[in-house]
């Protein structure tokens, strides 16, 4: 069959063992065999998991049964939640301690670094050898005179062993750049999932969270009738019941015209359906209250304290502010008082580049305004989007801002919306 797209990288110009590592195969084994590693380390760390789990882990780390995880992953819509399971019915007595304590991003990611460093060590090999052949070439031929080429225009006399060793030196270049590239790559680690936090990471979130307060009472923010936006140091206050007032205008409309359920169900996250929150008190169809401590409950959190400027500089944010010689550095005072890493601050010049509010209002803004962050978006804390939107606001400028009900963090839903606004704004 000819009626499916082929990409040339693969069918014509990979090797067998190129294809082999970007395949499903490979892919998911490494899952499996990272899984094998979490179970091993967690038993040596003191978890209750016995060498017979094990045992039966390592029994079918490449048997992958693709017809389960398919048939499961139509169900949830998760492909690593269906790995997790379709490895559990092959393994029923290790199948409670399979990704037990980890996200998705342990096999994801870390499968992503495994199979890029393979392929890197391969093409490695490959370019050994041709610069071997390719210095070979260029000594024999040194002394063959041939015509060198500009422009596609004759330009003067050289040698083929000349040119070889141009060529040659293309590639040693690319040979240099490779080992750098491998010698950089890192994998993720574990960090754990939701509730996993160590005593030290929640008195690191405690203390941030005291923080807090000050930093958004200092922005100077307003809602629509003048009034200050504000919070006391427990963290309630004006600013808390605006942002449930429009987590409840998101339950509203969603009760109102169901469009998350009915045209975004498959982004929603599961149980999210409005009417079943408990969370939510719902009159005659109307939502009347917001139990705010429940809602927190159900969507808890993904990411540890501080979820950005890391500690030990190993989150990505932190690498937006390294320059050539340093590779990451921080960029809140917190962290850099609390650093673990040796880590430097960055400049607070670049610091404010990096943060939106620094332009608003000074800079040549915009002047219209959409944004969505999801009322599940468990990545991002709530009060961020709201922030923004409230600044903008202020400011004089037109701005379109909801939660939409269940979804969590992702982007482009409800395109047809967008460019419906965007028409308006044109016409």
């Amino acid at each position: 069959m000819k009626d499916t797209y082929e990409s040339p990288l693969n069918s014509r110009y990979a090797s067998d063992r190129m294809k082999y590592i970007f395949s499903p195969d490979f892919k998911f084994r490494t899952w499996r065999r990272l899984w094998i590693a979490l179970a091993e380390s967690e038993k040596e760390l003191g978890l209750n998991i016995t060498d017979e789990q094990i045992a039966e882990l390592k029994a079918h780390k490449d048997d992958i049964n693709y017809d389960v995880a398919a048939a499961r992953e139509k169900e949830v819509r998760h492909d690593v939640m269906s790995h997790v399971y379709a490895y559990g019915v092959q393994c029923p007595h290790a199948k409670p301690i399979i990704h037990l304590g980890a996200t998705s991003c342990y096999v994801g990611d870390n499968t992503d670094v495994i199979i890029m460093r393979e392929a890197m060590l391969l093409i490695r090999k490959e370019l050994v050898n041709l610069l071997n052949v390719l210095a070979k070439f260029a000594i024999e031929y040194k002394d063959m005179p041939c015509l060198a080429f500009t422009h596609f225009q004759p330009a003067q006399p050289t040698t083929v062993g000349k040119r070889a060793a141009l060529w040659l030196n293309e590639f040693l270049m690319d040979f240099q750049n490779l080992e750098f590239q491998l010698s950089q790559l890192k994998l993720l680690g574990s960090k754990g999932t939701t509730g996993t936090q160590t005593e030290q990471q929640k008195q690191t979130s405690c203390e941030l969270k005291a923080l807090f307060p000050a930093y958004l009472n200092s922005l100077g923010l307003k809602d629509a009738a003048g009034r200050p936006l504000t919070l006391d140091e427990n963290g309630n206050g004006s600013f808390l019941e605006a942002v449930k007032a429009a987590v409840m205008q998101s339950a509203q409309r969603e009760i109102d015209t169901h469009h998350t359920a009915q045209a975004l169900s498959a982004l929603a996250v599961n149980g999210s359906e409005v009417e079943k929150q408990p969370y939510l008190t719902i009159e005659n169809s109307r939502v009347t209250a917001l139990d705010w401590d429940g809602f927190r409950a159900v969507i808890l959190r993904m990411k540890t304290a501080p979820a950005f400027d890391a500690l030990d500089l190993m989150s990505p944010e932190n690498e937006e502010f390294g320059t050539e010689s340093v590779e990451r550095r921080h960029f809140t005072a917190y962290s850099q008082a609390h650093d673990t890493a040796g880590g430097t601050l960055a400049e607070p010049e670049l610091i404010a580049k990096m943060n939106p509010l620094t332009f608003i209002g000074k800079a040549n803004t915009a002047k219209h305004w959409r944004i969505r962050h999801g009322a599940y978006d468990r990545d991002t804390s709530l009060a961020i989007p709201f922030i923004l939107a409230t600044t903008l606001q202020n400011h004089g400028f037109d701005v379109d801002f909801a939660y939409p009900w269940g979804l969590p963090h992702s982007g482009d839903y409800d395109l047809d919306e967008l460019f419906d606004w965007i028409d308006g704004l044109c016409r």
